[in-house]
């Protein structure tokens, strides 16, 4: 089911509806962390690629570090994080 949400995820995070709501992507770049450090490691394969994609290109956007991205970012970051360590 975790890799079937972190699909679901992966899905919203590049989709035109919510790319700039930064609630939606601090959440989904929450999960996805979440998710890959709870899979039973070597599982995650296919999605790891995407994921640490989607996680870099949220940390290097223009502002990351601004008030309205930062939540998203630090997230991110605890997501590479997170999918580093495990």
């Amino acid at each position: 089911m975790v890799i079937e949400l972190s699909k679901k995820f992966l899905e919203v995070m590049t989709s035109e509806q919510f790319v700039e709501d930064p609630e939606v992507r601090q959440t989904c770049l929450y999960g996805l962390g979440s998710f890959g450090y709870h899979v039973p490691k070597g599982q995650y394969g296919d999605l790891l690629a995407p994921t640490v994609l989607v996680m870099k290109a949220t940390i290097m956007e223009a502002d990351a570090f601004g008030e309205d991205k930062l939540v998203a970012t630090e997230n991110a970051m605890a997501g590479v994080a997170r999918l580093c360590y495990k």
